[in-house]
């Protein structure tokens, strides 16, 4: 269980880190 939560909190973090890269991308692009 504890793993699964490490895993989920990993996931949260590598969509949320996309998420700045495209917003850097745009603020870049305009």
């Amino acid at each position: 269980t504890t793993n699964n939560s490490v895993i989920e909190r990993e996931r949260f973090m590598c969509c949320d880190a996309s998420f700045l890269n495209l917003e850097h991308i745009r603020i870049a692009l305009k």
